[in-house]
């Protein structure tokens, strides 16, 4: 058998490599730079002992993703903090990381590593890591006071003078979420000064972003909070802004979460009977995804419920079945009803060939999602409609599946995550469609980013 070489990422062709050898073959490898360190306390220089300290990337480069398998490489520090992790080629750009384990109070941190054959026996390096705060409290319902399943995490704000680059260190962003226990409690890890707790829950019928106007320096217009890495605040539910002093050691923060009221309602079919294994889009304010995210949580009877409805509006909601054959919309404004019953409609189903807007040539490979949609109803503006993981295949064709007669669907599609060039943009009208039908597009392109084209 011939050596054979495939990208390694299919819609990046141009990548990095996975090579495929016969049963008989030979490979020389290369020689590896043992790295030997001690992880010590910033503040005290003191050895820290038990901390797992592993490689998180080889040959980091800007804007690259390629993530080359690393799991062997890593090590834990003994009782003198030192470690030693073997297995890492010569180069530039590799990233270490110290994860001390959750039941210690010291922050994670990353340093980048350049190995050299130069470097002799081993490369030998230190990584400090500082001492944080335990923040404690509970997490409530504001309308029961019952405890809720969650999980906590935490950012240091930009404008912390404690944050962790400021002292040389990297890492404000605690990446490990701590989660409630039975009686909702929680503890999570954070610097002193400024920063923010951030809440995502793990039971329905919360709302996103509350909390969010409280933090200093909240960008309205774009959702974003000036952390050191600045966040969208429809990543959690709730935010809430704390200041621990420099020299506390623990601080106590309860977290309380409105659901407020909400408005029961059931899914029909197209001959009235109820529908179960249900996707809901539009239960709480602010919803990005469908509800549940996972197939595997699906609704699994015809009931569902709105959320923290204002009672003035508006709040657009779209229902799928789990197969995609069943679709339904429903617009919530003025006085909530007692219930919102739905009645779903066979879909319509778009295939097509994606056409790059330089080449001529199919757009392998390309990911399509829609932009907005526009009702029926024209007094109504164009609204967000989320359509997950629509890929074209190597001759640019792609289906999707539940989209909805009467509606006009404003689509955007794009390669290899570039969101500025390598952009298509095209309509999907199905103002005049019925319900089922399949709509063949033909060749699909758009003339610009500026521009659509009407199929």
């Amino acid at each position: 058998m011939e050596t054979v070489s495939l990208p390694h990422i299919a819609q990046n062709p141009g990548g990095a490599k996975d090579v495929f050898v016969g049963r008989d073959f030979t490979y020389a490898v290369g020689p590896s730079v043992p790295v030997e360190g001690v992880v010590t306390d910033y503040d005290t220089g003191e050895p820290v002992a038990n901390v797992p300290v592993y490689v998180e990337r080889l040959f980091k480069e800007p804007d690259v993703q390629l993530r080359l398998d690393t799991h062997h490489m890593r090590s834990v520090t003994d009782g003198r903090g030192r470690f030693r992790i073997t297995g890492m080629p010569p180069g530039e750009g590799h990233v270490l990381e110290a994860v001390p384990r959750k039941s210690e109070p010291y922050l994670m941190t990353s340093q980048d590593v350049s190995l050299s054959l130069e470097d002799g026996d081993a490369k030998r390096i230190e990584i400090q890591v500082k001492r944080g705060i335990w923040i404690e409290g509970r997490v409530t319902d504001k309308q029961s006071g019952e405890p809720l399943s969650a999980t906590v995490g935490y950012l240091a704000l930009k404008k912390n003078p404690h944050a962790l680059e400021k002292s040389g260190l990297d890492w404000d962003w605690i990446t490990q979420r701590y989660g409630t226990d039975s009686d909702g409690r929680y503890r999570v890890l954070a610097l002193p000064g400024p920063g923010v707790l951030l809440v995502t829950m793990q039971v329905p019928g919360y709302p996103l972003a509350a909390g969010a106007e409280t933090i200093d320096g909240y960008d309205a217009s774009g959702g974003v909070i000036p952390t050191i890495w600045p966040q969208q605040v429809s990543n959690w539910h709730l935010l809430k802004q704390i200041d621990p002093a420099t020299d506390a050691t623990s601080f106590t923060s309860d977290l309380v979460l409105d659901a407020g009221v909400s408005i029961p309602g059931r899914a029909v079919g197209p001959r009235g009977k109820p529908i179960s294994d249900l996707f809901v889009h539009g239960q709480t304010e602010r919803d990005r995804f469908w509800s549940p995210q996972f197939s595997a949580n699906v609704l699994a009877t015809d009931r569902f419920a709105v959320y923290l409805y204002d009672g003035k509006g508006p709040r657009q909601l779209f229902f799928k079945n789990r197969d995609e054959t069943l679709v339904g919309q429903y617009r919530l404004e003025g006085d909530a009803p007692e219930e919102i019953v739905v009645k779903l409609q066979p879909s319509v189903r778009a295939t097509g060939r994606l056409i790059e807007n330089e080449t001529d040539l199919p757009a392998a490979r390309y990911f399509i999602n829609c932009e907005k949609c526009s009702l029926v109803n024209e007094k109504y503006p164009p609204v967000k409609f989320p359509i997950h993981w629509c890929l074209t295949d190597d001759e640019g064709r792609f289906e999707i599946k539940y989209l909805m007669a009467g509606l006009v669907y404003k689509m955007k599609a794009v390669k290899d995550g570039n969101f500025v060039n390598n952009r298509i943009r095209f309509t999907i009208d199905l103002t005049a469609a019925k319900p089922g039908d399949v709509i063949e597009l033909g060749d699909v392109t758009g003339p610009d980013s500026k521009g659509d084209v009407k199929n």
